[in-house]
């Protein structure tokens, strides 16, 4: 189980963190942290049917970003630590060029 967690956390910081290139800040954004409860089941009779569930909670660390417009007009969400989110601001421009 913790395995594919891993893996779908992987994958999905990958799907949104893959853009690299310049652009402009359009928008600074910001996510607080929270936490969310799965139950899954670890427990089962003799017809099939859940009897025991346990919650799984999951932690989701505060977060900051961009938005970046590219020379073509596309807007991209770019993941930064805080002390980057502090210094920028709307109009500056963004390097996220390797």
């Amino acid at each position: 189980m913790k395995a594919l967690i891993s893996l779908l956390v992987a994958l999905l910081l990958t799907a949104c963190g893959g853009w690299e290139g310049k652009g402009v800040i359009t928008e600074k954004t910001h996510s607080a942290p929270y936490s969310w409860t799965q139950m899954i089941c670890s427990g089962f009779n003799a017809q099939g049917i859940c009897t025991v569930w346990v919650p799984i909670i999951h932690q989701v660390p505060e977060a900051w970003g961009f938005k970046v417009r590219d020379r073509g007009g596309d807007i991209h969400d770019v993941e930064v630590d805080k002390q980057a989110w502090d210094a920028a601001k709307p109009g500056d421009k963004y390097d996220n060029t390797p």
